[in-house]
């Protein structure tokens, strides 16, 4: 009989952790994209893209190529450099939940030396 009540505890327990999780999770979206040289149209290795205003950064993998998720809806700006080039700002980008907002950028070298 004990056996059959903790069972039926642990399987409610169970049921109220699902449930909340579920009602409370938040739906995220991300920012997605390539990084490339304006000039030469290569694609950047390592270039830095963060999010404006925050410590949420990441690099291009060798394909240029940049992800960042786990964003809630809104909008934002990101802020994208490299070593020896002009770094670009681009705002305005409109995140919304479940999808990926694509933007591509390219990059100048800078003129000064």
């Amino acid at each position: 009989m004990k056996s059959q009540f903790t069972l039926k505890t642990a399987l409610f327990t169970l049921l109220f952790v699902v449930i909340g999780a579920t009602v409370f999770a938040q739906e995220t979206g991300k920012i997605s994209g390539v990084v490339i040289d304006k000039k030469t149209g290569d694609k950047m290795i390592g270039a830095s893209v963060k999010i404006a205003g925050t410590t949420k950064a990441v690099g291009t993998d060798t394909a240029g190529r940049f992800i960042i998720s786990g964003l809630t809806a809104g909008k934002y700006a990101i802020e994208v450099s490299y070593y020896t080039y002009t770094t670009k700002s681009v705002s305005e980008l409109d995140v919304k939940e479940n999808s990926t907002t694509l933007i591509n950028v390219a990059l100048e070298e800078t003129t000064s030396q």
